[in-house]
This record gives C-alpha cells, structure tokens and sequence, in this order.
C-alpha cells in the first residue's frame, strides 16, 4: 500500500468506502471509534500502510468500534506518551472536560514528524451508513476567473500562505512529517495536483506559510512575500495561532490583506480558510472556533471570496465520535495525513462544487 492521491482525496462525507481512516489506541485494550459502522473491513494497517494487521488476532470489530487485542501487534499508546504529570517544553494544559484525564496528569504531551503518527493506525472499509454531518458548500461561481482560465487551458498561478497547517507540517512526505511512509503530499500539493489533472492545465505553485505565525505576523510580510509575485487563486489560512486574537482585529488583519492581494491582481479570487479545531480538550482551544463566523462575513462583503470551512468540518468529525489523537499529527494543533487530505477535500469542493 502507499499514498494514492485519488483515493485520499474521495471526501469522507459522501461514497461507500472509507479509504485509510486512522485512529489512536490508547492503552492495551484500547479502542476506537470510526465514522461509519463498516460493512466490510478491507485492511487495517500501520500508518505508513507497510504492515497489516489480523481481524480477531490483532483487533476486533463492534458497531463503529475498533479494538485492540491485547497481546497482538496493532500499534498503541501508553498514557504516558500522551499526557505528562511535569511541564514538558510546551506546557498545553489538559483541560477538565478530558475524558481521560487522570488526576495530576496536568499536560498533553507534543511532538512534531512522526512522534505522534508512527503510532496511528489506518482503516480501509466499506459502509452503507450516510454522513449526517455537514457538507461544505460548493462556491464554483466566487471564482469565474479562475475556472475561465483554467478552461482555456491557460497557466493558473496559485499562492498558499498561512501558518504551519498552512505549510503542510506533519504531511508524511515532508521533512516536518518526518518524510516517513506513506510520504503524502500536504495539502496545498494535492489541490494543486487535482487541478492539474482535472483541467490538464498548468499550473504554478507557491507555498509562502510559515510555521508559528499568526494573522499580525503575515500582515507585516504580506508584500513580501505574497505580492511580490502574482496570482490568480490565493489560499490564506491564519487563525490557529490566533487564539488570544479578538475577532474583529482578526478580521481587519485577513480583510486587509484580501484587499491588497485584489489590488495587485485586479482578477484575483481568494479562498479563507477556517482553521481546524486546537487540541479541544487543552487550554490552546480559546476563540479560534469564532473565526469562521467572522471570514463568511468577509464572504458575504467581497464576491472574488470563498470560505473553506474547515472549523465546521473538523467539528463535524469530532462530532461522530473521532478522538482529537486519530487526527493529530502532534497532539496539538496540527493535522495529520488523514485530516490534511479532509483539508483539500474542503477547498476543492469550495473550488469546484
């Protein structure tokens, strides 16, 4: 098995096959939960999907449940690989509404390449169950010039700039995902290859993120390094490092830069993206969840804008049972590969309808 852009990008809230869900055991005879009840198991394997795992030796199946066999080899975290009793380096808090929370475990634990994700497993099945959560909305008609061009088999120049997420750390095909199996591209990569192979155009790529920022710092370096060049499309995906940011202060940062890039490229169209959800069982969740609101009320004032609602998205899978450790890459505030393909799926269909 190995990283198949086509199968990582069918979009979880549609189909009838599930294509390496992953998921985080915790403890020996740990469990977890999956989106849809499987109909069929198709494999279970490590996450670099080198190694598969045997149904009744390893792991067994109940409902929408996947448990470790204790004793079999399927990967599995101790408690404390997760969550820390003294202050590590980044001191997250585990919050009261932890479900396992154990008294004087005070901190998640965090770690950045693979620390988190060589312990992940991924589930391939089949299902006849229906996504009850939301599906993002199809924008096709915010991005007229976009699609003309890319009709007319004209070159298309996109630019992605953001934070880390935005940047793809924790991607297993970058260095910051350890460059480890499966090696999937992050999310930016696969938007732009699915265009490509959509409309058989050719199209530019820049990917000017950087980790650790937020809406202020990419405000300051807009000019230099998002208008220095061009675009047709712009990606902009700031508000995980923004949760202490009041909301309005947020939006002037994102609107002015919405209103520079437009200067620069009288045809330019934007997509905002929502940020996915921090650890939310960790004092970093504070008021990113608020700005989704605040980004389709820049949607609703500028028509060239698209916003890819990744918060409601990630809410949605939270919401059927998913633990935030089956889609983390560190624990934190970060996606792994099965949550960075769910980025690309949400933009695409923004994109494309």
């Amino acid at each position: 098995m190995s990283y198949d852009l086509e199968k990582y990008l069918l979009p979880v809230w549609s189909g009838d096959t599930v294509y390496y869900e992953t998921g985080a055991v915790l403890g020996e005879g740990g469990e977890i939960t999956l989106l849809y009840k499987p109909e069929k198991i198709l494999g279970v394997y490590d996450y670099g999907l080198q190694k598969t795992y045997r149904e009744g030796v390893d792991y067994t199946i109940d409902g929408k449940k996947l448990r470790r066999v204790k004793g079999g080899e399927l990967p599995f975290f101790a408690y404390d690989e997760l969550y820390a009793k003294d202050p590590p380096r980044h001191q997250i808090l585990v919050q009261d509404n932890c479900p396992d929370r154990r008294e004087g475990w005070q901190y998640f634990s965090f770690g950045e390449e693979d620390t988190y994700t060589r312990k992940q497993i991924a589930v391939s099945y089949t299902h006849t169950e229906c996504w009850t959560g939301g599906i993002p909305q199809g924008k096709r008609e915010r991005f007229q010039n976009l699609h003309k061009k890319l009709q007319n088999g004209e070159r298309v120049e996109l630019v992605f700039y953001g934070d880390s997420i935005t940047k793809g750390c924790n991607s297993s095909g970058t260095q910051m995902g350890g460059n480890t199996p499966p090696y999937a591209d992050p999310f930016s990569v696969m938007v732009k290859k699915r265009l490509e192979t959509r409309y058989g155009a050719e199209i530019g790529y820049r990917n000017v993120a950087v980790g650790g920022w937020n809406s202020k710092q990419g405000l300051d370096a807009f000019e230099e390094r998002v208008l220095c060049e061009t675009a047709d499309l712009m990606v902009l995906g700031f508000g995980m490092n923004d949760g202490g940011t009041e909301t309005e202060i947020y939006r002037a940062r994102i609107e002015e830069m919405l209103l520079r890039f437009r200067e620069k490229n009288p045809n330019g169209e934007a997509v905002l993206l929502a940020p996915m959800l921090p650890n939310v069982e960790s004092n970093w969740l504070r008021n990113q969840p608020l700005f989704a609101k605040t980004l389709y009320g820049l949607e609703k004032k500028y028509p060239f804008v698209g916003v890819a609602d990744m918060t409601a998205m990630h809410k949605a899978l939270l919401a059927s049972g998913k633990r935030y450790r089956d889609m983390t890459g560190n624990n934190v505030n970060h996606p792994n590969d099965f949550l960075a393909r769910v980025y690309a799926q949400v933009i695409l269909q923004t994109l494309l309808g």
